[in-house]
């Protein structure tokens, strides 16, 4: 174990083991030949301050070989500690550990493109496109995997994706048939798959081939969630397969667009909503209506709309302000609000949406409300049912944000009517 972030920091050397607990986490225990001070032990709280984030020196990267020959490693972890007699006992939990080998080619055929598979220990409602029978991954030797349960297959130029069950868990097996196509294929596709399945996937094991160099990663077990609040945009019903297929391509091909950020905005936005979702019903109401926000300004920030005031108008404004005989706190809020007329902002932008996108006024109403009950709770008169129906409208204007920024046209339910019934986005045609 090395000392992170110091040039010749402290290290621990010695024999140990990893064990999986029954609840899931992932614990090490090493065994170091010398003991350690007090001043060691506190040495590393000197310094820290409360509200700062922790250093990098307060973490250490762990190195390990297994009685196989592999390498294993895990970087960014804590440590704990204990003498015993002369020799210390390092101990803590792991966020996740990993291995990898160089694969031997076989009748002398080299290795090409990428393969992923990952495990996710949760049965989950799957888009299905495939019958129950066995069937396998169409890829080479090493990637051949059979099912007999609920699967879904997903295909385009450059990638190939097949989701099944195994008893308790969902396999997602991806082939990439470039060489080099994206920096972040794999979390590009979990993401695009969380969105039209509206459920966090959150992996245990995977698994990454590129050429030769074969990568296994394990992580623990995380909290088994309750059901989400948070809706797929279209129903997984019988009969609704197809058009889901259409609104995965369209989400994953606009994220591939982004190569240099590990995750990219929209799926920022989503992740954050599935979180607070299974919490209160007020949390993922509040979450909806930042969401919204915060793609307006985010995603649609191109989006500029020309204030009434003129700039002169401003500027004789802020000079009688200043004029005035009032508190230097009044008058700091009177700027703050000039300030903010001068700037579009989120309801300037999706104002400016009604007019040109299918985007209703209904939607606004219902987004202005939710947010204005949070703002000045004392001020709102929803009721129970009308707050419900206010964020489940919401939650469908989050989808059609999404829609016109990935450019899908198709089948939506629309959750802000009764029985939440299927409609067709047809971008094109405006109020």
């Amino acid at each position: 174990m090395t000392q992170l972030g110091i040039e010749e920091g402290k290290i621990f050397i010695g024999p140990g083991y990893l064990e999986q607990n029954q609840d899931g986490t992932l614990n090490y225990k090493l065994f170091n030949n010398s003991g350690i001070g007090i001043s060691e032990l506190f040495g590393r709280f000197k310094g820290l301050k409360a509200g700062e984030l922790i250093p990098i020196n307060y973490y250490y990267s762990l190195e390990g070989t297994d009685i196989y020959g592999r390498k294993w490693t895990s970087e960014r972890i804590n440590i704990d500690f204990h003498n015993s007699g002369d020799f210390t006992v390092v101990q803590e939990k792991i966020k996740k550990i990993s291995t990898s080998l160089t694969l031997p080619s076989s009748n002398g055929k080299e290795h090409y493109g990428e393969f992923h598979q990952v495990w996710i220990p949760k049965k989950i409602k799957l888009p299905s496109n495939l019958s129950t029978s066995i069937k396998h991954f169409i890829g080479e030797d090493e990637m051949k995997s059979s099912f007999s349960h609920s699967a879904a297959e997903y295909e385009n130029d450059f990638t190939s994706i097949l989701l099944f069950h195994d008893d308790d868990w969902l396999i997602i097996q991806i082939k990439v048939k470039e060489n080099d196509f994206h920096p972040f294929i794999f979390e590009r596709v979990l993401s695009a798959l969380q969105y039209i399945l509206a459920e966090p996937l959150n992996w245990v094991i995977y698994e990454k081939r590129i050429k030769d160099e074969f990568t296994t990663t394990l992580r623990p077990f995380q909290d088994v969630h309750k059901k989400s609040k948070f809706r797929e945009s279209i129903l997984l019903v019988d009969g609704n397969e197809s058009k889901v297929w259409e609104l995965f391509d369209a989400y994953l091909n606009h994220i591939l667009l982004n190569k240099d950020d590990f995750n990219d905005p929209i799926t920022g936005i989503v992740s954050k909503c599935l979180s607070a979702s299974q919490g209160s019903y007020d949390a993922f109401s509040l979450s909806l209506s930042l969401a919204v926000e915060e793609i307006l300004n985010v995603s649609f920030k191109d989006i500029e709309v020309e204030k009434s005031v003129k700039e002169e108008d401003i500027q004789t404004f802020k000079k009688a302000i200043k004029s005035l005989d009032i508190e230097d706190s009044f008058r700091g809020r009177i700027g703050n609000f000039i300030g903010y007329i001068q700037n579009t902002t989120a309801t300037d932008r999706l104002r400016k949406l009604i007019d040109t996108t299918p985007i209703s006024k209904d939607d606004y109403d219902n987004w202005k409300a939710i947010r204005s009950y949070f703002a000045h709770p004392d001020d709102s008169e929803l009721d129970t049912q009308d707050k419900i129906d206010k964020t489940y409208s919401v939650l469908t204007l989050l989808h059609k944000l999404i829609f016109l920024k990935i450019g899908y046209e198709g089948s939506y339910n629309n959750f802000g009517e009764k029985n939440w019934p299927l409609k067709e986005w047809k971008p094109k045609k405006a109020n």
